[in-house]
This record gives structure tokens, C-alpha cells and sequence, in this order.
């Protein structure tokens, strides 16, 4: 199962997701993405925590999975500012710069 980092009011903490939450998302979209706000279980002695529940998403940046026909990837939630930044050598490539935007 995914998991991770999180960022808890005592620290940072290794998460897991709960198999409920798994089993019961529709999609991986619906699975904690950088961001999300989430309610944890602690499990202090192992200064661990599972991710019980995904709080509502204000805002989400998210793209079309690749190669799958309509699937949502969520790449980062709750996120109020974004900065697209390319060198300007050589490299430049303005479609690619559209394409980001």
C-alpha cells in the first residue's frame, strides 16, 4: 500500500494507508496526494501513523495518467501558488512551456 512522510504536530511521522481507505477508493486519485490534508492514527510506539481519511481537497493539479484512457493522476493538493521556471539557454523550448501551463 502507498504511504509515506507526514507532517504531524509532533513531527514528522512515516504513514501508511489504511486498507479501508485503499479498498474503498474508486480511483487512485482519490488516495492522499502531496498536500492533502489527512486524519492519521498515531502508532506511537513505532513513530509511525496510518491515514484513516483524506480531508476535502480545496484546490488540486493533476494530469491524465499515461497511457490510461481517462484517468486523473494528482500530483500535488491544496497548493495556492505555482512558479513554471525553464532555463533560457539553448534548451528553451516554448511549446514545452505551453504545455505546462
Amino acid at each position: 500500500m502507498p504511504g509515506g512522510e507526514i507532517e504531524a504536530e509532533d513531527g514528522e511521522l512515516r504513514s501508511d494507508v489504511a486498507g479501508r481507505l485503499y479498498e474503498e477508493s474508486a480511483s487512485a486519485s482519490e488516495l492522499p496526494a502531496v498536500g492533502d490534508w489527512v486524519a492519521v492514527a498515531p502508532r506511537a510506539e513505532e513513530d509511525a501513523g496510518t491515514i484513516q481519511a483524506v480531508l476535502t481537497r480545496r484546490t488540486k493539479f493533476s494530469r491524465k495518467t499515461a497511457w490510461q484512457a481517462a484517468e486523473e493522476q494528482v500530483l500535488a493538493a491544496n497548493v495556492d501558488v505555482v512558479f513554471i521556471v525553464s532555463s533560457l539557454n539553448e534548451d528553451l523550448n516554448l511549446r514545452r512551456l505551453e504545455r505546462y501551463l
